[in-house]
């Protein structure tokens, strides 16, 4: 029976110094623990994916596309292509809400969206943020999607074009777990 004790004494030990550093890998490995992390579709073997529509005064655009898309912990950030005008860059809050769009001043808490290269720019209006999702595997690896749903006024400084009203609603994924792990350059010492 001693014997028996001993064995298990010993099994116990091992599985706690064991199981205690593979509990900081799996935390690890699901990716709860990063802090910050960018991940961005420049350079990626994957693409984001969208469906949805954009709506400006009566016409309605349902082939849109995504350019140079990027998330970090707090906000994610994307150039939406459309064919009723001109691309639109949007910058949202990482997180689900409804935000106010805001002209000038972006916070974390508020939602940009301005002409990509003119100085048209979303002046009033609100967006959501519904169905927020990450699965982050590493600082620059990690799955995002998320739902976007608002609408609001758009237009430049200009009074001779006022404002016009603009609806959106689309859905976002954008998926990079596969691609390669980023690897920092080495800086190389040729004074020799």
């Amino acid at each position: 029976m001693k014997h028996v004790q001993s064995v298990f004494r010993i099994i116990l030990i091992l599985m706690v110094f064991c199981m205690m550093p593979s509990c900081d890998l799996i935390e690890g490995l699901k990716g709860d623990s990063l802090d910050s992390y960018y991940i961005s579709s420049i350079g990626s073997l994957s693409t984001p994916e969208l469906s949805g529509t954009l709506k400006n005064a009566d016409k309605t655009d349902s082939n849109l596309r995504i350019y140079g898309f990027n998330a970090s912990e707090s906000k994610v950030n994307l150039i939406l292509g459309n064919n009723i005008m001109v691309n639109l860059t949007f910058s949202i809050p990482a997180k689900k809400g409804t935000f106010t769009i805001v002209p000038d001043t972006f916070s974390n808490d508020e939602v940009d969206i301005y002409a990509d290269g003119f100085s048209l720019k979303f002046k009033s209006g609100t967006a959501t943020v519904s169905e927020f999702s990450k699965d982050i595997k590493d600082e620059t690896r990690g799955k995002i999607s998320f739902r976007l749903q608002g609408n609001g006024e758009f237009g430049g400084s200009d009074p001779r074009f006022p404002p016009t009203p603009i609806s959106f609603d689309f859905r976002v994924s954008f998926d990079n777990r596969d691609d390669p792990p980023y690897v920092p350059p080495v800086s190389s010492d040729d004074s020799g």
